[in-house]
């Protein structure tokens, strides 16, 4: 510690949503901003906004992330929410998985290390939702050290940090997330804390405790069913061999529009109706349109069997129609 060194120790937690720490746990406790602060104020469950997440229903599909990618123009290298795949030990061989976002803490590790004055991360004091101010953000990365969810991500074009802030343009529309609105597994649902975790004592499902940090996480993990969670203390994420990348930054080029578009350059004049023609299903879609260029793919919510529910190939086909490689004749 004299040569100011920071000291890192795995994490040796049973759970899998704990053990996601990694190296992260050492920045929450000794972040700076001290106690009293605005990040310290409790919010009533119910006011607080929060996602459920069904861990017993999620299937590990991605369509979330692939919602997530979308509905905010997300570049290639960017991120406020993924899915990760853990698995079970090798003789007995099993999958899980595992939504992670932020969970808007009632003491937000990010908020109280940045060093901005006044701060470039912000908690709504109603709805105890942390957002980040891109424009303020100067991109030196202590937030994102910091969470020990590991839940947020960087943009390395524009260098700032970015997260999950509950879709705050789709809520004051009065619509859902879009990762709510979108899961084909009915895994994710977006209301008040309080409200959430009566309707989880009514349905005799268990909240999972994950908030070994102490930071009050909004989120709520239902636990699975003891059949299904036998090998959870086993769960481990799995190591993949990676190619090797170039070490350059990534462009917004790299990656067909409007991804990496801002908002109110995606803005569109008429949608119309169709299906997904990947596969045999063939999902009813919307497809958001300006002019003739498509800028969104969205399920058809007016499907009385789908909801407005697909899968994240018939989100990404919007590269496929912006691609510049297209073949169009």
């Amino acid at each position: 510690m004299a040569s100011g060194r920071r000291i890192s120790r795995p994490c040796r937690h049973r759970d899998p949503l704990r053990r996601l720490c990694g190296r992260r746990w050492r920045h929450h406790l000794v972040a700076s901003g001290g106690v009293g602060k605005l990040s310290d104020i409790a919010i009533a469950d119910d006011k607080r906004l929060a996602l459920l997440i069904d861990l017993e229903r999620c299937i590990g599909c991605k369509s979330c992330e692939a919602a997530c990618k979308q509905e905010h123009g997300l570049g290639p290298a960017e991120r406020r929410n993924r899915v990760v795949w853990l698995q079970g030990p090798e003789k007995s061989p099993s999958l899980s998985f595992l939504p992670v976002m932020c969970q808007h803490c009632e003491r937000p590790a990010c908020l109280r290390v940045c060093p901005l004055s006044p701060k470039a991360i912000d908690k709504n004091p109603l709805t105890g939702v942390v957002v980040v101010d891109e424009q303020r953000c100067t991109g030196c990365g202590e937030c994102v050290l910091s969470c020990p969810y590991d839940a947020m991500g960087f943009d390395p074009v524009g260098h700032h940090a970015v997260k999950c802030d509950l879709c705050e343009a789709r809520r004051a529309e009065g619509r859902a997330t879009a990762c709510a609105e979108v899961c084909p597994g009915l895994a994710i649902q977006l209301g008040q804390r309080g409200s959430l975790l009566a309707q989880s004592e009514r349905d005799g499902r268990t909240p999972k405790s994950h908030d070994a940090y102490m930071l009050g996480p909004a989120m709520i993990y239902l636990e699975r069913t003891k059949d299904t969670r036998r090998h959870d203390d086993q769960m481990t994420v799995p190591k993949i061999s990676r190619p090797r990348i170039s070490q350059q930054l990534p462009s917004n080029d790299d990656t067909a529009s409007p991804y990496g578009m801002p908002r109110d350059q995606r803005t569109t004049d008429r949608v119309e109706t169709g299906i997904c023609n990947i596969c045999f299903n063939a999902c009813s879609l919307k497809y958001h349109l300006r002019g003739n260029r498509l800028f969104g793919i969205s399920g058809n919510l007016d499907d009385p069997v789908l909801g407005g529910r697909i899968c994240s190939k018939s989100q990404m086909m919007l590269q496929q129609y912006n691609d510049p490689r297209r073949l169009s004749h």
